[in-house]
């Protein structure tokens, strides 16, 4: 695969080109602008309906809202609703196309937009705020992700240090919180992702640079942190805050974005699901807030957002990464998403 789509969302005000479908050419190592979207401001992170061509963005402003657009030539917006919170950081498409999950950062709670068989965005039928564990601190979540095909989402709360896990219940559309793990004073865990087999949970934490691994026992409710291991160098100077986190398409590596180092850091995954350090690269760019791997898993696209830039990363067979001069100019980018088949 040679060429691939992606949608670009980021940081600007309404009149701006903030959302972006941009198409990299790896042969030619080009990008090429295909069509853009205005009329939302700060549409920070994006998600594609599961079948259908429907892209969601959320406004990332006090009164929250969540936006689809239908993806024809034109990118016809759909519908608008208010997500019922403040600053919402992140949407989650659940894999039947039924409802939306969105992180209100500001607000501290997840609501729940049921979507209508055409993908159209209905009234918030639920807003549930994340347990307060330690009093006098603020909860701040900021990703929802799913946990397999059991209607069970994981949610990290950045301000509480805390990982929640909720049900969702279809036919009476609303969530149900079912545990909450203490992770740790001041890791600040910001995105995470989950093994095939669902036995271990990797977190990235935002303020301590670290990866957390626990390995995850649902059906008792229980977490076990089995490793915690460093993104940069221990004697880094410069303040560094992790970000994005994803696996390589065959889950043999980990990827993790540095924000103030500008860097991804690799690791290996070995078979009892612990890390092993495998590589560091720069991202060319500064504060790579969020980053995706093609699916083809042959280059990694980085959302640079202070530098405003997307810069390309090529994963060579030996999973080490290098940087490419290929780069694109867009104001503040903070979220890729590749489109299906691309």
């Amino acid at each position: 695969m040679s060429s691939y789509k992606m949608f670009a969302g980021g940081y600007g005000q309404e009149d701006e080109e903030s959302i972006q479908l941009v198409t990299y050419n790896a042969k030619t190592h080009s990008f090429e602008k295909q069509s853009t979207i205005k009329g939302i401001t700060s549409p920070s992170f994006l998600a594609i309906h599961p079948y259908l061509d429907i892209l969601y963005a959320v406004s990332e402003v006090d009164n929250g809202e969540v936006a689809g657009f239908q993806l024809d030539s034109k990118f016809i917006e759909m519908d608008r609703q208010p997500t019922k919170g403040s600053g919402p950081c992140y949407v989650h498409a659940d894999e039947k196309g039924e409802f939306l999950l969105i992180a209100n950062y500001g607000e501290g709670n997840i609501s729940l937009h049921p979507l209508k068989e055409d993908g159209s965005i209905e009234t918030c039928s639920d807003a549930i705020k994340l347990p307060i564990v330690q009093q006098g601190k603020h909860s701040h979540p900021h990703t929802c992700y799913p946990l397999g095909d059991q209607d069970t989402f994981l949610v990290t709360d950045l301000g509480q240090d805390t990982l929640s896990l909720f049900q969702l219940i279809r036919n009476q559309h609303c969530l149900h919180h079912i545990h909450s793990f203490e992770l740790g004073q001041g890791k600040g865990p910001r995105h995470l992702v989950v093994s095939q087999n669902r036995q271990f949970i990797y977190i990235a934490n935002e303020f301590s640079s670290t990866v957390s691994v626990y390995c995850f026992n649902e059906d008792k409710l229980e977490m076990e942190l089995i490793q915690e291991i460093a993104t940069i160098p221990p004697d880094e100077e410069i303040d560094n805050y992790c970000a994005d986190i994803h696996f390589s398409p065959d889950n043999h590596f980990l990827y993790v974005s540095n924000r103030g180092r500008d860097s991804i850091t690799v690791f290996q995954v070995l078979t009892d699901g612990v890390l092993t350090f495998h590589d560091e690269v720069s991202t060319l760019g500064r504060w790579p807030r969020n980053f995706a791997v093609t699916p083809d898993g042959a280059f990694i696209l980085v959302a640079n957002e202070h530098s405003d830039l997307i810069t390309v990363l090529k994963i060579s067979s030996d999973g080490t990464l290098q940087p490419l001069p290929d780069k694109y100019e867009m104001m503040k980018p903070t979220c890729l998403k590749f489109l299906r088949g691309l």
